[in-house]
């Protein structure tokens, strides 16, 4: 939840649509979320500079009752506190978004309605290219799958906004609680994921 408080700056325009503060950096606050600290306030950060205005330092401290003196408070809390709070002059957005696949009591993906075209395409190119499902939990294979494939995925995409979480906290968090899988061609290593295993929900994320 980010909401603008005040901007006493006075703006200039720069272009259709488009207008920056003339004088004085923009007040960014943060509370709620730890996640919040490494992700939220240095996109904030960056997106400022990118359109042009001056940031002054940050707040990352727990926000009081009467919230900070700053232009923008970002929150990340939960739907219903957000639900609770003033909605004039704020955006409410996802904190973050999930990729989850229900498995069935079997352990495998639950089924999916696929045209048997589709299946038909799928298994002439998995013999074609070779393509073949690697599980694993090794360490090993996690120290591979993060610096050959994650961080230089995550640069290419998102270039100095990319946020990646360290190989030690994805080691620790995500892969002690998960499976990393590969995709191999012909035996070799073409693309990868790490996802969690939730087994009392019975669902990959």
């Amino acid at each position: 939840l980010a909401t603008a408080r005040h901007l006493a700056d006075t703006v200039t325009a720069t272009g259709p649509g488009r207008q920056v503060f003339s004088a004085g950096p923009l007040r960014i606050a943060y509370g709620g979320y730890r996640a919040g600290h490494r992700h939220v306030l240095p996109f904030l950060q960056e997106r400022a500079r990118a359109a042009g205005l001056p940031t002054g330092p940050v707040a990352a401290e727990p926000v009081s009752r009467g919230g900070p003196d700053v232009d923008v408070l970002a929150l990340g809390c939960s739907a219903r506190r957000a639900a609770a709070l003033p909605s004039g002059g704020a955006v409410i957005a996802p904190f973050r978004v999930h990729l989850v696949l229900p498995l069935a009591a079997s352990g495998l993906p639950q089924p999916v309605v696929v045209s048997r075209k589709e299946r038909q395409r799928f298994a002439r190119e998995r013999v074609r290219r070779g393509w073949a499902l690697e599980v694993t939990r090794s360490s090993h294979d996690f120290g591979d799958f993060y610096h050959r494939m994650h961080l230089p995925t995550m640069a290419r995409r998102h270039g100095d906004a990319a946020r990646s979480v360290g190989l030690r906290a994805a080691r620790e968090t995500i892969l002690a609680q998960g499976l990393l899988f590969f995709v191999t061609e012909h035996g070799e290593r073409r693309a990868g994921m790490l996802c969690r295993l939730d087994r009392t929900r019975r669902v990959l994320t």
